[in-house]
């Protein structure tokens, strides 16, 4: 290990040493005066003085000396080189850095044997001198070495790699890189750059620039050059999961949606449907180039408790993207208290709201009809949510009931009609809905309106936002009630054509509270009559009661939130411990939240019992084999300019680039600066003792 310095001069600096040594060798003397009555009686004597100078406080002399001896160095500007720059310097000595692509991609085929045994003939072939980092990276980037010219060692780190289950990702590796070469001291660097070179992998956005000097190589194994082609590979990219209710038996419908990239030749191949470990069904499938294709089953019925399903591609090269996880299970029953008045003839007002939420599938939505409007605290207790259809309360103190279910999280859906003046009245001095206001609407002679704007980003009205999701215009509304709506309270769902507001979302506690402008049956619109009813009141009592539909999968790398875990409507975590099983068999001890990290089933226990599964897919990105244009590529890392010289060669670094890597002058003068502030506490101190 050497030593030398970007600006020399300044060791000239170190003359000043002499300065602590001069300060405490003055010595400074002090004259004592002594009153004496006469001198009379004293005899003059003749003699030579001596003056002594000694050092008094060395620790302090020491102190001084270093802190100056310290910043001389750091204005200096050290530059430290390893013991292989000397050889480097007659023309030896490389600090190579192995980036190892180890993404699912490279299990296509042979390409992960190809790539390992590159590796290891570039390990073989260092020289004597030279050092090597091993990086294998994926989405992230992962320094497996420091560098160190221990080839059985880089061999061991090489063989204990394994192929990861996430997509390609350059920019990081890069980045890693390009910190191993800025902080090496040996005058030759170079990256050596092992991968498939997937397209997917590389925002051009981002920068891939390495530093001036370092000379890159790329061993390429996307095989488009040997194939003329990009390979071809089949991939399950997606599932469509239906329920339907048969004889009161849950049956799940599966579809499967095959994907193929790239190849010219037909590749036949089967697909297989398996639940709990048992094969339900397989067909044989063939996909064209560059296309996709939906393969449904047949349906099945769901048993109890939570099922593992699989669907698997079989006669394909890529294993990782063959497969697709998901777990099912019974639909939920969602309760629903319909508080309704009857109307001419024996029917209720609630009549069209029953049957339209009676065929809801997931969740299953049980109603519960109560003509009048007297709930019980127990009919409370029992429902999710209250839809009040053209009713009129039996007191004020249901309102205030009503309130308190709402605030603890329930989910209120209120129909105006002609009986609910009175209720309208006393929900909006409850705080549950906006004050009644007079005005256009209410009476027999209101015009015709339809409705003109429908708010599609409320969670669950998504499905709105598509093309052919339901022409809400189609509707004519003959009576409506006029909404005067809050602006700091409400938020406005729906509004007529003149402008009116038609439905209103509100926050209330925990709970939420919609209240709908005009009746839900046809006594004041054919609203109901309309084919986009149905699907308007499910989400709506689904947005109100909170539901949202347990994900039949996830993707690595996701975030899972563990707290709110719920199975069967109990709070399964409060005050235990929770257990995960990892697809590959290892125990853990859950928090509040888990990232997935493996392809597979993660089983959830609580004392020994399982509560719950979580089924993770590998993220599909990853399954276009599509390869970049090598010199494109190439051209991005060295955009810097300055890398080779005319004929190839790795260029030096300069001194000042070595020493900026380091910035060992400003750890020195942090140092110095500290033993400054020590002398001063010090030489104060002894001051004080003297």
């Amino acid at each position: 290990m050497g030593l030398s310095f970007l600006t020399p001069f300044f060791l000239a600096g170190f003359a000043l040493l002499a300065v602590p040594v001069l300060i405490h060798l003055q010595r400074r003397h002090r004259a004592r005066v002594l009153a004496f009555p006469s001198l009379m009686f004293l005899r003059k004597v003749e003699q030579a003085s001596v003056r002594r100078r000694r050092i008094r406080h060395w620790a302090l002399l020491a102190l001084r000396c270093l802190a100056l001896a310290i910043l001389v160095l750091a204005f200096s500007r050290p530059i430290l080189q390893a013991g292989a720059t000397a050889v480097g310097e007659l023309g030896e000595g490389r600090e190579l850095v192995l980036l190892l692509d180890r993404s699912y991609s490279m299990g296509f085929e042979d390409r992960w044997d190809r790539a390992r045994d590159a590796a290891r003939e570039a390990i073989n072939g260092m020289a004597e001198g030279d050092v090597a980092s091993l990086v294998a990276f994926d989405e992230w980037s992962t320094i497996l070495s420091q560098p160190t010219g221990d080839r059985l060692e880089l061999e061991q780190l090489l063989a204990s790699v394994e192929l990861s289950p996430r997509p390609t990702r350059f920019a990081p590796v890069i980045k890693s890189a390009r910190k191993i070469v800025l902080e090496s001291e040996l005058p030759h660097q170079e990256v050596l750059l092992i991968s498939d070179f997937q397209r997917v992998g590389w925002d051009r956005g981002e920068d891939l620039r390495l530093p001036a000097g370092a000379e890159v190589r790329l061993v390429d194994l996307s095989d488009r050059d040997r194939l003329g082609v990009t390979p071809s590979n089949l991939a399950l990219i997606s599932l469509i999961l239906e329920r339907s209710q048969l004889e009161n038996r849950e049956r799940i419908v599966v579809q499967a949606r095959v994907s193929r990239r790239g190849g010219d030749q037909e590749i036949p191949a089967s697909l297989s449907l398996s639940l709990n470990g048992r094969e339900l069904e397989s067909l044989e499938i063939s996909v064209d180039p560059d296309s996709s294709t939906l393969v449904g089953f047949e349906d099945f019925s769901l048993p109890a408790g939570v099922s593992r399903g699989k669907v698997r591609i079989v006669g394909d090269s890529l294993a990782a993207d063959n497969e697709l996880f998901f777990v099912l299970s019974r639909g939920q029953t969602l309760p629903v208290l319909l508080l309704e008045e009857p109307r001419r003839g024996g029917g209720g007002s609630g009549l069209y709201i029953e049957k339209a939420l009676s065929l809801a599938i997931e969740p299953m939505i049980q109603v519960r009809r109560l003509r009048g409007g007297r709930p019980s605290t127990e009919d409370l207790e029992q429902a999710a949510v209250v839809v009040l259809s053209d009713v009129e309360l039996g007191s004020t103190s249901v309102a205030a009931e009503l309130r308190s279910f709402v605030e603890e999280g329930g989910g209120l859906l209120v129909a105006l009609g002609s009986r609910s003046g009175e209720t309208h009245a006393a929900l909006a001095e409850a705080g549950l809905l906006p004050k009644p206001s007079v005005g256009q609407g209410g009476g027999p002679a209101m015009r015709v309106t339809r409705l003109a704007f429908l708010d599609r980003t409320l969670p669950g009205f998504e499905l709105f936002s598509g093309p052919r999701s339901g022409d809400f215009g189609t509707a004519r509304f003959f009576r409506r009630q006029h909404l005067a709506p809050e602006a700091d309270l409400d938020r406005v769902l729906a509004r007529f054509e003149d402008g009116g507001a038609a439905l209103l979302d509100r926050k209330v506690g925990d709970g939420r509270v919609m209240v709908w402008a005009s009746t839900l049956d046809t006594y004041w619109n054919d609203f109901v009559l309309q084919p986009v009813f149905l699907p308007f009141l499910h989400q709506s009592v689904k947005n109100l009661s909170g539901f949202r539909p347990p994900a039949p999968w996830h993707t690595i790398g996701d975030v899972v939130d563990l707290a709110d875990l719920r199975v069967d409507g109990e709070d399964q975590l409060s005050g235990q411990t929770l257990e995960i099983t990892t697809p590959r068999g290892d125990e853990v001890v859950g928090g509040e939240v888990l990232e997935v990290e493996e392809a597979g089933f993660y089983s959830l226990t609580v004392d020994e019992e399982e509560v719950d599964v979580l089924a993770v897919n590998v993220d599909r990105r990853e399954s276009d084999l599509a390869s970049l244009d090598s010199e494109e590529f190439l051209a991005a890392l060295q955009s810097l300019g300055g890398n080779s010289d005319a004929e190839g060669r790795a260029v030096v670094r300069t001194a000042e680039e070595r020493e900026r890597a380091q910035g060992l002058w400003r750890y020195l003068a942090l140092v110095g600066l500290l033993l400054l502030v020590g002398e001063i506490f010090l030489a104060n101190r002894l001051s004080m003792a003297s």
